[in-house]
């Protein structure tokens, strides 16, 4: 775990009004984790955040220094709720809010192709493939942090993705690392 987080860590146990820099530090990236997987809905993404870091405030006292990024830790509670939502949920993602793109997430691409492109073909995908796309090229994790989240070995990490890759490469006729 990053020095930066074990003492940001280490302070809000002491002080809780400093866990507002935990939150100020990973709000971007758990926000556009639901996002992507919420059919880009900004009012269930800020809802799923807002409980993400209300648990996590909840259980800061009681959490222990890990072999894993902070950022892991509140990953996995971020996937928890996204499972409680979608068992939850009767009706079928939509890409109905697909203008709504964080600027971000824009910048991020290369090469000139469109967000909405990338986003479209990412979502022909199938949920396991998409989920471990981003977490690899969106959120940057490594394959045993990918591993730790996901609950698999690394070796079925890389089996994945590799199978994630070549999907995306045939449905969108590029390969996905020439976007992120």
């Amino acid at each position: 775990m990053k020095y930066e987080d074990l003492d940001l860590i280490e302070k809000a146990q002491k002080d809780k009004k400093l866990f507002g820099l935990i939150y100020i530090k990973y709000f971007k990236k758990i926000y556009d984790y639901f996002w992507f997987r919420v059919g880009k809905s900004r009012s269930v993404a800020q809802e799923l955040v807002q409980e993400t870091f209300l648990r996590a405030f909840k259980n800061l006292g009681s959490f222990r220094r890990q072999s894993s990024s902070y950022f892991s830790y509140l990953l996995k509670i971020s996937h928890n709720l996204l499972v409680n939502y979608y068992r939850k949920k009767d009706d079928a993602v939509s890409l109905d809010d697909i203008d709504d793109i964080p600027e971000h997430s824009k910048e991020n691409l290369e090469g000139g192709l469109d967000a909405k492109v990338v986003l479209t073909k990412l979502d022909t995908l199938s949920p396991s493939y998409k989920e471990v796309l981003l977490l690899k090229y969106h959120h940057e994790l490594s394959i045993a942090e990918i591993a730790q989240k996901l609950s698999k070995s690394p070796s079925a990490v890389k089996t994945l993705l590799h199978r994630a890759r070549k999907e995306f490469k045939k449905n969108a006729d590029a390969d996905i690392t020439t976007f992120v």
